[in-house]
């Protein structure tokens, strides 16, 4: 018997509605999501399983999302390098309970979505800067955006010469710390 289930509407676990526009058979289905969103070869079953995610609805601390490209988030079962970066940065501005240094610190619209933020990682990191740091306020003092124009990638020990940390430091200025009873600067 063969069906014609365009026209079905669904909602999946996102909470976001779907709507089968093209069938061709159970195995290769065209969905489009309430926000235009389009995916091609899906299963029903996964459909009618609500198991079919919309790369652009954000579920990254409510507001980053995957988005539609060639950057992938896991490979082999875990997150790649790039994405847990991504992560992080949304960590550190939208989590309940990062320190005062992140306080009113945001990502920029466009980083929201990951292919944008993947393709300028790409862009910008290079073999050599294994074990850098995602930084966003050297190049721009006191700063309080993650975007393509004010972050750069840094040496942790540079990062940490910027770290404001007052447990650690106390009242020295910053990129002095105690060292065994005495104040020490750091060198480069």
């Amino acid at each position: 018997m063969i069906y014609n289930r365009v026209g079905e509407k669904y909602v999946n676990m996102q909470g976001c509605g779907m709507e089968i526009i093209f069938y061709i058979s159970a195995k290769d289905c065209t969905i489009r999501f309430d926000d235009g969103t389009i995916i091609e070869h899906v299963r029903y079953e996964h459909i009618k399983n609500k198991q079919i995610r919309n790369p652009n609805c954000p579920n990254v601390y409510g507001i980053g999302y995957v988005g539609i490209g060639c950057y992938r988030t896991k490979f082999e079962g875990k997150d790649t390098k790039i994405y847990t970066r991504w992560h992080g940065m949304f960590k550190r501005c939208y989590a309940s309970n990062t320190g005062e240094s992140y306080k009113d610190c945001f990502v920029d619209e466009r980083w929201h979505n990951f292919q944008n933020f993947a393709k300028w990682y790409e862009d910008n990191f290079k073999l050599h800067m294994r074990g850098w740091q995602l930084d966003k306020d050297i190049l721009l003092k006191r700063n309080k955006i993650y975007s393509p124009t004010t972050c750069c990638f840094v040496p942790q020990i540079i990062n940490s010469i910027f770290i404001k940390n007052n447990n650690r430091r106390g009242d020295l200025p910053i990129g002095v710390g105690k060292h065994q009873r005495k104040n020490d600067s750091y060198c480069l």
